[in-house]
């Protein structure tokens, strides 16, 4: 009672609530509903609520947990040093990817990606057919992806 910052009413009908709580588990070997709760306990759900919520007034959790280092409040917004790492190393093999594609693929990506173009302003700037823009696209981006794959493969 010293160290609570409840009532003592509030602290008689939640040692009441427990005790209706466990002899409910007891009887029907689950968790009570809110209505069995509140039936057994002689008062209206929404009563029952109410008296949850200033049940939680004393509610104490340790400074620990709320401030861990997994909290999603606290958490840092920046990579780990292991995602940096791994981000530099994607960034450097798709540099090197990027020297084994044709001028034309390379202009694509580029001009697509860096530039954000769509593919009809592609084709105007290249005097090609959208559908050419939409294959050299998709052959670069394979040849991309292999020379990755093979590159983590073979390191």
């Amino acid at each position: 009672r010293k160290s609570s910052n409840l009532c003592r009413t509030t602290i008689q009908i939640k040692k009441r609530y427990n005790q209706v709580v466990q002899g409910l588990q007891t009887q029907y070997m689950r968790q009570p509903t809110h209505s069995e709760i509140a039936t057994n306990m002689g008062m209206s759900e929404h009563e029952l609520h109410e008296w949850e919520q200033a049940f939680q007034a004393n509610a104490h959790e340790s400074l620990a947990d709320v401030y861990d280092q997994y909290s999603i409040w606290y958490a840092s917004e920046e990579d780990s040093p292991e995602e940096k790492l791994g981000n530099e190393e994607l960034k450097e093999l798709l540099k090197s990817a990027l020297h084994t594609l044709s001028e034309r693929e390379t202009l694509v990506i580029q001009l697509y990606y860096i530039e954000e173009l769509n593919v009809f302003e592609i084709a105007e700037v290249m005097e090609i057919s959208t559908g050419r823009v939409s294959q050299i696209k998709k052959s670069a981006i394979a040849n991309l992806r292999s020379f990755i794959t093979n590159a983590q493969h073979v390191g």
